[in-house]
C-alpha cells in the first residue's frame, strides 16, 4: 500500500515502526525484510496480528527464525536484528500474507519452500505469477517454463537451481536494488509445497 511505499520502500528505514499508526498488516512485509535493514528494528502494538488468519506474531518469529534471523518477542512486540539468512522449510498455516511475506522472501534469499503456496487464492492468486514478472523461471519437473494461468496458485511443489550459463541473458532484472537474480523452480507430483529462492546468475550481468 501507499504507506509501505512511503516508509519502506522510499523513505529512510526507522528504528522502530507500530502496526496501528505506521503500516497496517503490511507490517508483516517489513518484518520479513528487517534482518537486511542496517540496523535492530522494533515492530510494535502488533495485537491485532494474533487474531486474524493464524496467530501471525508467532507464525512471524518462528518461521523467520527458521531462516537463521536473530527474532525476539516481548509481549506484542517484534524485535528483529539485522543478520545472513538461509532458505528453510515454511510453513504458511494456510495464511495468504505468511505465504506471499515468504515468498517475497525468496527474491533475496534462495532455498525457500513454502507449504501450501496455493493459500495465496484467497486474496492473490496471480502472486506467483507476479513473482515471475520479476525476473523469476519456474519450470515444472520436465524443464517446462512454466508460464500465464500455469502460473496460477496452485498445491504443487518446487525445487531450486542455479540459473544455466547464458540463461539470464536478456530475460533478468533488477528488483528493489539487489541487482539481477535468477529463479528457478522445478515442480514435481509431491502435493502441497512449493520452493522457490532467488540465485544470483551464473553468467554476469551485462
Amino acid at each position: 500500500d501507499q504507506k509501505f511505499l512511503d516508509l519502506i520502500a522510499q523513505g529512510t528505514w526507522r528504528p522502530a515502526y507500530s502496526r496501528q499508526t505506521d503500516l497496517a498488516d503490511s507490517i508483516m512485509t517489513a518484518i520479513v525484510l528487517a534482518p537486511f535493514a542496517p540496523a535492530t528494528t522494533r515492530f510494535t502494538e502488533l495485537g491485532r496480528l494474533r487474531v486474524q488468519e493464524c496467530e501471525r506474531v508467532k507464525a512471524l518469529r518462528t518461521e523467520l527464525s527458521k531462516c537463521g534471523a536473530r527474532v525476539e518477542e516481548s509481549g506484542d512486540t517484534l524485535t528483529v536484528h539485522p543478520g545472513p539468512l538461509h532458505g528453510a522449510e515454511i510453513e504458511t498455516y494456510n495464511d495468504h500474507r505468511v505465504a506471499m511475506c515468504f515468498g517475497m522472501l525468496g527474491l533475496r534469499v534462495p532455498g525457500m519452500r513454502l507449504s501450501n503456496p496455493a493459500c495465496v487464492r484467497k486474496t492473490f492468486p496471480n502472486f506467483f505469477a507476479k513473482l515471475a514478472e520479476l525476473g523469476t523461471v519456474i519450470e515444472d519437473a520436465d524443464g517446462k517454463l512454466l508460464s500465464g494461468e500455469e502460473l496460477l496458485a496452485v498445491a504443487h511443489s518446487c525445487s531450486t537451481r542455479r540459473a544455466r550459463p547464458g540463461e539470464c541473458s536478456g530475460t533478468t532484472r533488477s528488483c528493489a536494488g539487489w541487482g539481477p537474480r535468477r529463479v528457478s523452480c522445478t515442480w514435481p507430483s509431491v502435493p502441497q509445497s512449493m520452493r522457490c529462492g532467488i540465485s544470483k546468475p551464473s553468467v554476469p550481468a551485462s
